[in-house]
């Protein structure tokens, strides 16, 4: 998949190093010695097998392959052709959780809509025709969004309602992004210290919880340059900055590019 144009910046951005659609012919093999990133494999035809020191696992359609950074194993085409989609993740963000665990086959409920994603991504990303950067911009949103649904499906049952928890927090934040949102506000909105819950958002998502607020401010951000002719002083007290100079000073740093140049580029789109 193309990860190096300005519409996948949100694959890049949430943590995605590689990704793609392979056959796999007879002898098709790959080994690997503890890897600096993550891999999440899925099976879509053939079988493959997973072989973890003496064990081997049969990759069946509809099969996830969960592979964490840093450790050992291998996977292999077996019923071909084996039809695989792959995605190779930095150690980081709501990444970090896949390292705790070993390599591993599993069933998945994802695999369809994950692929539709993938397929729409790839088919925008080709076409000319009206809106479709914007289109490759979204699909590469809904990839990241759905492989971390994956990964939160081996929450514990507490991770699951602190992550609920936390989507509640930050659609409350997302409402009014113009307030001044302190750690000790937000920690104060979820009844909890404000050290408890920024070791709660660094350990399920990578971020801090000034970072967290930082991203949604910026995506606001540009949704209003790409879409209305707000001026930059309302946008800027929109989501929260206090001039316009601060919020193009942040927004560059985010997007490296001023305000005017990504509204420029997206009008193109």
């Amino acid at each position: 998949m193309p990860l190096q144009t300005p519409e996948t910046a949100a694959l890049r951005r949430g943590g995605v190093a590689g990704a793609g659609i392979n056959r796999g012919a007879s002898g098709y093999l790959i080994e690997r010695a503890e890897p600096p990133f993550h891999e999440l494999l899925y099976t879509l035809e053939g079988t493959g097998q997973l072989t973890v020191g003496a064990r081997a696992t049969p990759a069946e359609p509809g099969s996830l392959l969960v592979l964490p950074a840093r450790t050992v194993y291998r996977y292999e085409a077996v019923d071909v052709p084996w039809k695989i989609m792959w995605f190779h993740l930095n150690d980081l963000g709501p990444w970090l959780a896949l390292g705790d665990g070993q390599p591993c086959v599993r069933q998945t409920s994802l695999l369809e809509t994950l692929y539709r994603a993938v397929d729409g991504l790839r088919s925008e990303s080709l076409a000319a025709a009206s809106g479709s950067n914007r289109a490759t911009s979204l699909f590469s949103e809904l990839v990241v969004l759905y492989l971390e649904r994956e990964v939160e499906t081996s929450d514990t049952p507490r991770d699951r309602v602190l992550r609920q928890m936390l989507h509640d927090l930050w659609d409350t934040v997302n409402a009014n992004l113009g307030a001044a949102w302190s750690v000790p506000e937000l920690a104060r909105k979820m009844n909890m210290s404000a050290s408890g819950l920024h070791q709660a958002v660094v350990r399920l998502t990578g971020r801090t919880p000034k970072d967290t607020v930082r991203l949604l401010r910026m995506q606001r951000a540009e949704e209003l340059l790409a879409n209305y002719d707000c001026p930059l002083d309302e946008i800027a007290d929109r989501v929260g900055y206090c001039s316009p100079f601060s919020f193009s000073t942040a927004f560059s740093r985010y997007k490296g590019m001023s305000p005017k140049m990504f509204r420029q580029r997206s009008r193109k789109a």
